[in-house]
């Protein structure tokens, strides 16, 4: 079945390989206007979904595997995948407000991980009416491994060659070569990273 495209709104487009939207299967929504999406050459899906609203801007890298992958652009936001990383899974990606998510090369991202760059929701201070928690951007950087079902919160930073263990809620920074675990996650062990196969 191929990537099928609804556009319901206009100056919307899609540049991918070719082949890419005829051989795999996904759905990629627009809701609204101005949206761009970029899927690098060699890379490939399996039940992928992308929704966006408007002026949302999607780049994925070469030889990425989306998988099943769920993106929801509801603002202006940007999000980008860098060559390499895997989704293996379900995996879900939301931007319900006006921040960017930034994933570094060659990153393993198992099924169940959720980011999000907002609470869907206003926290409001009683005595001065105003919002106390602003929406913020996620970067996770190179060589990442997101265990099975973690949730990156918003402001999550992510530094290369991390690891966070499985079904972690994970916010604020991380520093590169450290295994993160728990709820919240914390530094489980230091100078560490991981490799693909098992020696």
């Amino acid at each position: 079945m191929p990537v099928r495209i609804d556009d319901r709104g206009a100056n919307n487009q899609v540049d991918a390989p070719s082949g890419f939207l005829e051989t795999y299967d996904g759905t990629i929504t627009f809701e609204g206007h101005h949206n761009h999406v970029v899927i690098g050459h060699g890379s490939n899906c399996n039940g992928m979904s992308i929704l966006c609203r408007s002026h949302g801007t999607i780049h994925v890298g070469d030889h990425v595997r989306l998988e099943t992958l769920r993106v929801y652009l509801l603002a202006a936001s940007k999000l980008i995948v860098g060559e390499h990383t895997a989704f293996v899974g379900d995996a879900s990606i939301a931007a319900h407000e006006a921040r960017d998510v930034t994933i570094g090369h060659n990153c393993l991202i198992a099924g169940g991980v959720s980011f999000t760059v907002s609470d869907m929701h206003s926290i409001v201070d009683v005595d001065t009416g105003e919002r106390v928690n602003p929406p913020r951007p996620i970067h996770v950087g190179h060589r990442v491994w997101l265990g099975t079902m973690s949730t990156l919160l918003k402001g999550t930073t992510i530094g290369n060659g991390s690891i966070v263990a499985a079904n972690s809620l994970v916010s604020g920074e991380v520093a590169a070569n450290v295994l993160v675990g728990g709820i919240p996650a914390k530094v489980l062990r230091t100078r560490v990273t991981w490799r693909n196969d098992l020696i």
